[in-house]
């Protein structure tokens, strides 16, 4: 089979505009509840080590998708993180700003399977490629469940691929692509079209009464189910946790910081007082030789530090740099080998590019 790269646009400028730019050109609407947010510390951290376990699983079988991720960081969601499935989130609704890729890290673990997803990941393609049967106009996503199976081995994994289109109306609508199968009589290669394992395949199992009961339902339940867990995982304050230069990304709430990483290890000042953590200050009073004046809010303190192993970097969208759900380039999926036009970068030099931006 020949080997596939995904290249992106060369259209990076708007990130590296300045803050206050940014804040300008664009707002996102954020929900208020906690959701996609870690509470607990000690929770967090058992994910992360299944982070780094499991990465390394993809590294082997899906090296594409691990040469970005592993650089910007696949979003840890919190296992009782809920989202409105079957319905995208309100963002997706105009065809403009639709995301162009996103990834989130369930690493929730089922002893009673064989098979578990560990991570799931989209990425919007700008071109359809030859093997894809685009049924309607609209934004062409690449949908991807990497599962574990115990059942080939501890160490095995492997990607779960589908095809969705979203149209003008965010509509979701399952694409089929073409696959080679072996004729179990002749075993002549017969080329067939199938809408994949993720999609089609998934509902021979049976699903819940209150679950997907077609593959159209089933399209819609992952991807809604995907937008929603990633955008909600980039709430609050983005954590950057690396280790072995590979990236792991978590939300917590501001009021939190100081409970997650009060263990870190200590940077003292020239004064010889221990930094504080980064921390909102409120506005307050404050009385001078002139008088009393106030203070605005305003935020400070660390955000650069090791915790439990990891190196930690600490941002929050729209203040230290751009919202990554603000990316909104898809990206041409071609042949190892073909060339490629001019301007174009592949998924590593993204990753490289974009990690850089985010995680400091």
């Amino acid at each position: 089979m020949a080997k596939v790269k995904q290249f992106y646009q060369f259209i990076l400028a708007y990130f590296f505009q300045g803050t206050e730019q940014v804040k300008a050109n664009k707002k996102r609407r954020r929900d208020e509840d906690t959701h996609g947010r870690w509470t607990f510390k000690k929770d967090i951290l058992d994910k992360l080590d299944d982070y780094f376990r499991y990465i390394k699983y993809m590294k082997k079988y899906d090296r594409e998708a691990y040469v970005m991720y592993s650089k910007i960081g696949a979003s840890i969601i919190p296992d009782d993180t809920k989202t409105e499935r079957g319905r995208l989130p309100t963002s997706w609704h105009n065809p403009k700003k639709r995301p162009g890729f996103g990834a989130v890290a369930y690493l929730q673990q089922n002893d009673d399977v064989s098979v578990s997803p560990k991570f799931a990941y989209f990425r919007k393609l700008s071109k359809t490629p030859c093997n894809v049967l685009k049924p309607v106009p609209g934004d062409l996503y690449e949908l991807t469940n990497f599962v574990q199976d115990t059942y080939r081995g501890d160490d095995y994994g492997h990607p779960i691929i589908g095809y969705v289109v979203v149209t003008a109306d965010s509509a979701v609508v399952p694409a089929k692509y073409w696959y080679w199968k072996k004729h179990f009589r002749s075993q002549a290669r017969v080329k067939k079209a199938t809408y994949g394992l993720l999609l089609d395949k998934a509902l021979d199992k049976g699903w819940p009464v209150d679950g997907p009961q077609s593959v159209e339902e089933q399209a819609a339940f992952i991807l809604s189910s995907l937008a929603g867990f990633y955008e909600q995982s980039h709430s609050g304050i983005r954590v950057a946790a690396a280790k072995n230069r590979v990236t792991a990304v978590f939300s917590v709430d501001m009021l939190r910081t100081p409970y997650f990483f009060a263990d870190r290890i200590p940077v003292y000042a020239d004064e010889g007082h221990k930094k504080k953590i980064f921390h909102i200050v409120r506005t307050h009073k404050r009385e001078t030789q002139t008088g009393t004046t106030y203070v605005k809010s305003h935020f400070r303190g660390l955000r650069d530090f090791n915790w439990n192993g990891h190196c930690i970097h600490l941002s929050m969208s729209l203040k230290h740099h751009a919202d990554v759900l603000d990316f909104e380039a898809g990206g041409e999926i071609v042949l190892d080998g073909q060339p490629t036009e001019e301007g174009y970068i592949d998924s590593g030099q993204l990753g490289t590019i974009m990690g850089a931006h985010f995680n400091g």
